[in-house]
């Protein structure tokens, strides 16, 4: 799926590839390498991941497929999206790490109505999403799972969640005003103590600088200017 992205030429046997690659079920088989198949060695699921993220990028159509994905059995389904965001917040490995924030990239990017669908799910549970046990995220929509991965602070031990749902955020709100101006408007369930009421997400990203310079690795720098 390679080729010079200035060769129109080149770019159009890209976006045929991708769509005939997408007709013959890759998606689904990808899906089941990188999120599903835990037992499957790292290498091999960060491959897939890598893989997810270059199929959906710049495709319609693949970008639609992967947003209305739901990937588990029975009670256990959930949007494909959740599951790629759990592995963000949750793998200990730096490899699937990068490989899935790949995904989350490639998803956003020139995609507005993607972000848009992200970020509609950006509500803090009623529940505290800094209590509440890391199994019961599965009941979470994906916005409320990444507040509580923002939530994570320096009293939680926890700067590298922090810093990971600081990636995703960063690819949500590129280049989209209108995401950006929803993030503006949301409050933290997470209390501030000296600030003695909910914290706003806006004076989370601020303090995010310093979380992004313990942890450079992790992610870029949050600009949520138009």
């Amino acid at each position: 799926m390679g080729g010079s992205e200035s060769d129109p030429q080149k770019d159009s046997n890209k976006i045929t590839n991708k769509t005939v690659l997408a007709q013959k079920k890759l998606l689904d088989h990808l899906l089941m390498l990188g999120v599903e198949s835990q037992w499957a060695p790292v290498a091999l699921r960060c491959s897939a991941l890598r893989c997810i993220g270059d199929l959906v990028a710049g495709h319609s159509k693949n970008l639609d497929a992967l947003s209305s994905k739901v990937l588990g059995e029975e009670r256990q389904v959930e949007p494909a999206v959740n599951s790629l965001l759990r592995i963000i917040l949750r793998t200990s490995s730096m490899q699937e790490f990068i490989a899935a924030d790949h995904v989350f990239k490639n998803f956003c990017e020139k995609n507005k109505d993607g972000q848009a669908m992200l970020a509609s799910t950006l509500i803090p549970h009623p529940n505290s999403m800094a209590d509440a046990p890391l199994e019961e995220d599965v009941n979470l929509s994906f916005g409320s799972m990444l507040l509580r991965g923002l939530a994570m602070s320096e009293s939680d031990g926890d700067l590298e969640t922090c810093c990971r749902a600081a990636s995703v955020l960063t690819h949500i709100l590129k280049d989209n005003t209108q995401c950006k101006e929803r993030a503006l408007r949301i409050e933290l369930e997470a209390p501030m103590p000296s600030l003695g009421a909910p914290e706003l997400l806006l004076h989370r990203i601020v303090r995010l600088p310093k979380c992004s310079a313990m942890l450079p690795r992790f992610t870029p720098p949050l600009n949520i200017s138009a």
